[in-house]
């Protein structure tokens, strides 16, 4: 399967993303895609009053703010069209490879976790999956009765390796896209039980979460 658009598949792996004092949600890191034409927000932990500085390389318009009392900040950075690869300066440290497009999201049960490897023609697929615009985030299921800032996960370049151990659907459905819009694409893979709306650039999307799971983006 070949596409030639820009389009990014998005699902996570680690936990928070540090630079100097400063802390990420896994969200936001190296190889990451943000919302084209969008108010993007930023948002994380530093130290009590400590100045944060953020810009992308596409204008490099400063934005910046100064974390509470409690340490959190948060912060929205306005981004361009579809394109890249660009990187997102954070005070002294830099964000890497990163894609402007549309995020998609990816959910659902057993059929949603049915990885490329367990798919048909399995054989054929994997070894043409090497899509660099195309970034994968999967989130890992992390059962708890208590609210979450973060989630684990981190950002990947589709490749083989990393196409592998992905949904089959999420992957299909992002070249799906891929094909007909030329726009850089993120798909969200969060393949849980209880379903709430999230909205993209005004469209709904259907984000799963794990039962007794909450998320608290700051």
């Amino acid at each position: 399967m070949k596409y030639f658009s820009l389009f990014t598949l998005l699902i996570i792996l680690v936990s928070g993303n540090v630079y100097a004092q400063i802390e990420f949600p896994a969200l936001f890191g190296d190889n990451m895609v943000l919302q084209q034409e969008f108010e993007t927000p930023f948002w994380g932990w530093a130290e009590p009053g400590e100045d944060i500085s953020i810009k992308g390389s596409w204008d490099h318009n400063n934005v910046q703010t100064t974390a509470d009392k409690n340490g959190d900040w948060s912060l929205k950075l306005h981004t361009p069209e579809a394109g890249g690869p660009y990187f997102v300066t954070v005070n002294n440290d830099t964000l890497h490879n990163v894609m402007i497009g549309e995020v998609w999201i990816c959910s659902g049960q057993s059929n949603m976790q049915w990885t490329l490897e367990q798919s048909m023609n399995d054989t054929d697929e994997i070894p043409l999956a090497d899509f660099p615009d195309i970034r994968l985030f999967y989130v890992a299921r992390n059962n708890s009765d208590t609210s979450y800032k973060n989630c684990y996960g981190d950002w990947k370049e589709c490749t083989p390796g990393s196409a592998r151990t992905f949904s089959a659907v999420a992957y299909y459905f992002g070249g799906m896209l891929s094909e007909n819009a030329n726009k850089t694409k993120g798909d969200h893979g969060s393949k849980f039980e209880r379903p709430q709306i999230l909205m993209i650039d005004g469209k709904p999307s259907c984000l799963y979460v794990p039962s007794g799971t909450n998320t608290d983006g700051g």
